[in-house]
């Protein structure tokens, strides 16, 4: 349930057997916690249940980071989570510790508030195996306590991009009946220009910190130009609530998809038209047009027929009433009868059967990023789902001017380079005060643009090979032919 909290310092280090700890007496400044159970463990972290000296039980993370560059970022981390602590949608952070232990390797205690309720995960998968999904009201409850946490961080005085919303980083508090969002190990606090900081190194921030099926048009195709802000947590918030009504993810793993908008709602959803408008509201393409989460929690407001709590801090307008609707509906596909034998089809609603399963392999380290195909675990976000359709199926040859695919429904192929490891480099203006961190301001920036060679790439055709005729011994001059019109061989 917590596999969040382990593993955020990347390949910073080992975070020790945590099997060996049991009974070990920590301080975290003033607070001295007795380790009794081992709540998560993975390669670089380890998650407590703590005793408080008052009988309280807390969750205690404990890493080991071996570089600055993941220094920066757990010290950002607990940043961002203490300071929206005195929200009752958000992680409760308590207090924490950072120790040089050796020349070169840091230990990061950080203690928290404990939530023993179900995951949203955990929910979902529930009531996948009971063959029903979340009613309306459970939807709605989950996606506005999410939404009021990301109001807090997109309304700060410096907004704060979480950058890796979803179903897995929600947990539950069952004392108050709230649903929590964690891990701000991904955050953000600026936006990101493509132009000014290059292309590819973009690319390889978003592969690092975000998730594939969850990430906005502009993350993905990020040769648009278009600059990425906290509209990409408003894209991801519709993923996050297709996927509570649905059970899967509206585009899969599949870029075209995401950047063309192309999804469609399941016939015989027991959802109202207000809750399909309002999806349809938050995965709106151009994110000039996509709502603020004052403009979301507004919609989720009136559906609901409560009050509005959220502070229109940016002056919004209010959100359009009718909403848009989403794209036409598509059916949903029976489940299989013999259970022991699932469907080859990965369906919207049969999809996250696989997930049940597959959570239990994914990773407990919350950067071991980006999970992109070819990944050896099975995690929610890997599984693939694609409703794209040929847009004419006797068009021929030719791309379809609406989805940017050729009759069969392929990708055309643009050659690109591709990014390796992010250019890590130190500058100046750290984004919290230097005596918080007490180290100096990273953010992984470079402004070299990537190149290619554009008059060689205009003379190729879709499969990088130069257009026929070039260079071939082929004439266009007239050749005397036989009787049947063929050209006499020779």
């Amino acid at each position: 349930m917590l596999k969040w909290l382990a593993g955020s310092s990347g390949n910073g280090g080992n975070g020790g057997n945590g099997s060996t700890m049991i009974g070990r007496v920590y301080r975290i400044n003033e607070h001295q916690v007795v380790v009794e159970d081992i709540l998560a463990e993975g390669g670089f972290a380890v998650v407590f249940v703590v005793r408080a000296s008052n009988g309280r039980k807390l969750a205690l993370k404990r890493l080991a980071v071996n570089n600055d560059a993941d220094l920066y970022l757990t010290k950002q981390e607990i940043a961002v989570t203490k300071a929206l602590s005195d929200c009752s949608y958000s992680v409760t952070y308590i207090s924490s510790i950072t120790k040089q232990i050796s020349s070169d390797v840091h230990e990061v205690l950080i203690l928290m508030e404990l939530y023993t309720g179900t995951s949203v995960i955990d929910l979902l998968n529930q009531r996948l195996s009971a063959g029903t999904q979340l009613r309306q009201r459970e939807v709605l409850h989950i996606f506005s306590n999410v939404s009021k946490a990301v109001a807090r961080l997109h309304h700060r005085t410096k907004p704060i991009i979480h950058r890796d919303l979803k179903i897995e980083n929600i947990l539950h508090d069952s004392v108050h009946d709230t649903y929590i969002l964690c891990d701000y190990g991904s955050c953000s606090l600026k936006s990101m220009h493509p132009e000014e900081m290059g292309a590819t190194e973009c690319s390889d921030e978003i592969s690092r910190f975000t998730t594939m099926p969850y990430r906005s048009p502009e993350m993905v195709s990020v040769y648009s130009g278009k600059t990425i802000t906290t509209k990409s947590d408003i894209w991801a918030l519709g993923v996050l609530l297709f996927k509570l009504c649905f059970m899967d993810t509206p585009f899969g793993d599949n870029p075209l998809a995401i950047v063309s908008a192309q999804y469609s709602i399941p016939e015989g959803s027991p959802y109202t038209q207000d809750l399909h408008n309002l999806i349809a509201y938050l995965l709106t393409s151009d994110p000039e047009l996509r709502p603020s989460i004052w403009q979301v929690c507004e919609v989720v407001s009136r559906i609901t027929g409560t009050t509005n709590h959220v502070t229109n801090v940016f002056r919004s307008p209010g959100p359009p009433n009718p909403l848009p609707s989403p794209k036409k509906t598509r059916p949903v596909a029976k489940k299989p009868t013999n259970q022991s034998k699932p469907s080859v089809t990965i369906t919207p609603i049969n999809a996250t059967r696989a997930i049940a399963t597959a959570v239990t392999t994914t990773t407990i380290s919350s950067r071991d990023r980006p999970r992109g195909r070819g990944s050896g675990s099975k995690s929610p976000r890997q599984q693939r789902v694609s409703n794209l359709k040929p847009s004419n199926q006797n068009a021929g040859f030719h791309k379809s001017v609406d989805s940017g695919l050729d009759a069969f429904g392929h990708v055309p192929f643009t050659p690109q380079r591709i990014g390796s490891e992010t250019n890590l480099t130190t500058v100046t203006g750290s984004p919290f005060p230097t005596d918080d961190f007490g180290s100096t301001s990273f953010d992984g920036r470079s402004s070299t643009p990537p190149t290619h060679n554009t008059a060689d790439n205009a003379r190729r055709d879709l499969f990088g090979a130069p257009p026929f005729g070039e260079g071939s011994k082929v004439t266009k001059t007239m050749t005397a032919v036989d009787q049947f019109g063929a050209v006499p061989f020779s």
